[in-house]
C-alpha cells in the first residue's frame, strides 16, 4: 500500500481506485478525508469507490509472488 507502506496480505480488503491504483480500505479512507487524488498517480478520485477487492498472494518457484485481485 503506498499510503502506510505495508504490504498486502491474503485476503486482505483494498480498494482499487478508478486509475487502478489499490490501497488498504481503512488507508484510503482516511487519506480521502484529507485529499481528492490518488496518492500514487494524483488521479482525481470519485466519490464513489470502484468494488470492494480480496487480494490473493501465492509464493511459486524461485520465491516470486504472485498476487491476484479479485472483484466482489
Amino acid at each position: 500500500c503506498a499510503i502506510c507502506l505495508d504490504t498486502f496480505v491474503k485476503g486482505a480488503y483494498v480498494h482499487k481506485l478508478h486509475c487502478g491504483h489499490p490501497y488498504h480500505e481503512r488507508c484510503i479512507q482516511k487519506w480521502k478525508k484529507q485529499r481528492t487524488t490518488c496518492p500514487t498517480c494524483r488521479f482525481e478520485m470519485r466519490d464513489e469507490f470502484s468494488a470492494r477487492s480480496v487480494i490473493t498472494i501465492e509464493k511459486k518457484e524461485n520465491d516470486r509472488q504472485f498476487v491476484q485481485i479479485e472483484i466482489l
